[in-house]
């Protein structure tokens, strides 16, 4: 290694760790020193120190501060180098600069005059320095101790007067914020940060109203422990949005993000906003109030396992007031919503009560989320027009609405194309569609087809409305039929279950029989099609498959699928009915090998899958008997 690189190295390591624990005194009573530092330090930046020494006995005439840096690899050469430390003093600034020189694979040097300088017998002082070093790309990341001794140079030998010992972390992409770390604030350190950074936030309370305009990563160091607050005066009113994003690939989990104009705001691409509570944003300044606000061109986002709720305005909206701009492939998962549009500020243009809107946004899917209790707004004043939405397609098409539970809302899902030519049709399969007091599904204002079948309406009869049922009813140009006739997740059941463990090695055997909803899976095509069966404990999983082809059909019309193993055949399957009328299904395993499930208080998860198609699974708990696990679903 070239000189130059060790003088970079060490001018970082002296630098980096002056965290050190309360100095305990050696060998004179009444004198300590200590020196503090953040524990982690971002290489590049520099950083202040606070040095307290003590003397409360003795009045030295010649002492001197000698300093030993150890790194995470022996240093093995000289250097010429010096680093720079600025003390801050009443006054003025006092620059110190020093040489150290290696010692046994240490660097060892001195601060303070070569000579020494008096200490009196009564004497505190509380010093901060601000390290640089002249270039922060070199130093080795990883573990640093720094160890400080007071020694009194008078006597022969030196006499070590107080010492104290530290460890630091060096990171080359790493920033931590937080009490006692090199970064107080958010901000400081993003605008610190170099693209692709990880910034990690302690626990506590930051009034900030953040620009990310990196694409850096900011993690919450405990989950939802690290809070920002849009109140950045103290005088609870919100002073702008929380976040505000103008880069691409940023990445914001873990927060609570509370009181602001709005929760996150911005306009980007590729970016992940995930397991955030967002709540209490408030319409101060008119078109605000939103717990996720992507407004513009906003491409392959990910909203991910947020709880949004409590917000003046939307929970989330992606898009923009015009068709110049279109939002494209962006994934809303896992969230839970409710209770927005609570307009506590009503400074325009409207409550917009939605948990979800997306408005001149095409290609997007909404899935597997709670969205929930979005009622009660009328915004052309009286009582009769509640235009509240668990999610609202404004404008938007070729958008998946898929697996969410929708309910206590007025309409669960509304589309309207206001005005827009429309490019395609949005699919709305899967949901749990109940107890919404409008309209489960509504599309009335338009004349385009809105597909809304295989959907869980609240009853076995199906939607309302212009359906013939009894569920949340939906309005024309919609397609309901088929329906589900089960909620979504529960229309894969087993009814019984039996695992025999036999001597004889792969002789054991499986019989499983249950309900599937085969209505909404009827394009499957299971006469070419293979079937698996796969049966999960812990973490064994036993699977097997019948060749696509080899199913027969029995019945009108596909009605009923049976598989018999032949006499001399081969496979572990015996045999195999799936009932596609009456939903229903029967596996006979004989051949198997099921040793590997040894713990029956584990619970057992059993699935099928037909052509890749996942028609459902369930978890169930076996009692033993004997030689063989059972199951009976209770009635």
């Amino acid at each position: 290694m070239k000189r130059k690189a060790f003088s970079i190295l060490f001018a970082l390591v002296l630098v980096l760790s002056f965290s050190l624990i309360p100095a305990a005194p050696v060998m004179a009573t009444g004198t300590t020193t200590t020196l503090s530092i953040p524990e982690n330090v971002y290489r590049p930046v520099t950083f202040d120190a606070t040095s307290t020494t003590t003397n409360s006995g003795t009045p030295y005439t010649n002492v001197r501060f000698n300093i030993t840096v150890s790194g995470p690899e022996a240093f093995t050469e000289a250097r010429e180098d010096i680093f720079t430390i600025t003390q801050v003093v009443p006054g003025g600034v006092q620059g110190i600069n020093e040489t150290f020189v290696l010692v046994g694979g240490d660097f060892v040097g001195y601060w303070g005059p070569v000579d020494g300088f008096p200490l009196p017998a009564s004497y505190s002082v509380t010093s901060t320095f601000t390290i640089q070093m002249t270039d922060g790309s070199t130093a080795p990341v990883g573990g640093y101790e720094v160890t400080v001794e007071l020694v009194d140079l008078t006597p022969e030998p030196d006499i070590t007067l107080a010492t104290a010992t530290a460890g630091f972390s060096l990171s080359a992409d790493t920033l931590y914020v937080g009490a006692g770390q090199q970064f107080t604030t958010i901000q400081a350190a993003i605008d610190a940060a170099s693209p692709g950074d990880t910034i990690i936030v302690a626990a506590g309370t930051y009034n900030e109203n953040v620009v990310v305009n990196k694409s850096v990563t900011l993690q919450s160091a405990e989950k939802h422990k690290a809070k920002i607050d849009g109140d950045t005066t103290g005088d609870g009113v919100p002073d702008g949005s929380c976040m505000t994003l103008s880069a691409n690939g940023v990445t914001i989990d873990g927060f609570d993000i509370r009181n602001g104009y709005n929760g996150i705001i911005g306009e980007t691409d590729n970016s992940i906003i995930s397991n955030n509570n967002i709540h209490g944003h408030l319409n101060y300044v008119g078109s605000n109030g939103v717990g996720i606000l992507l407004w513009g061109d906003n491409d392959n986002n990910q909203i991910l396992d947020n709880k949004i709720e409590q917000n003046d305005r939307q929970g989330i909206f992606i898009g923009y007031g015009g068709a110049s701009k279109i939002s494209n492939g962006n994934m809303i998962s896992g969230n839970d919503i409710k209770k927005n549009g609570l307009y506590t500020q009503p400074n325009g243009p409207d409550a917009s009560a939605y948990g979800i809107q997306l408005w001149n946004a095409d290609g997007n899917t909404i899935e597997n989320n709670k969205i929930r209790d979005h009622d009660d707004w009328f915004p052309y004043g009286g009582t009769t027009f509640d235009w509240a939405q668990g999610i609202y397609l404004c404008a938007a098409f070729n958008n998946i609405v898929k697996g969410n539970d929708l309910h206590k809302n007025n309409f669960g899902v509304g589309a309207y194309s206001s005005g827009r030519t429309p490019v395609g049709s949005n699919q709305i399969h899967y949901n749990n569609i109940r107890g919404n007091t409008g309209y489960g599904v509504m599309n009335s204002y338009d004349t385009i087809t809105l597909d809304a079948t295989c959907n869980w309406w609240g009853h076995y009869s199906g939607p309302g409305g212009v359906g013939l049922g009894t569920g949340d009813a939906v309005s024309g140009n919609v397609v309901y039929d088929p329906w589900l006739a089960l909620p979504v997740g529960s229309e894969f059941e087993i009814e019984k279950a039996k695992l025999e463990f036999k001597k004889k090695v792969d002789d054991d055997k499986v019989h499983v029989k249950g309900h599937l909803d085969t209505i909404c899976y009827s394009g499957v095509a299971i006469s070419d099609d293979d079937v698996t069966v796969t049966v999960v404990s812990d973490e064994t999983i036993l699977s097997w498959t019948i060749p696509g082809g080899t199913m027969e059909e029995k019945g009108k019309e596909g009605e009923k699928w049976e598989y018999k193993r032949p006499k001399h055949g081969d496979g572990d399957i015996k045999r195999m009915t799936i009932d596609w009328k009456k939903g229903k299904f029967d596996v006979q395993i004989d051949k198997a090998d099921i040793s590997g499930l040894t713990d029956p208080d584990n619970v057992i998860t059993i699935d099928i899958t037909i052509g890749g198609h996942d028609f459902g699974s369930g978890t169930i708990t076996m009692t033993v008997k004997k030689d063989k696990w059972e199951y009976k679903a209770p009635k």
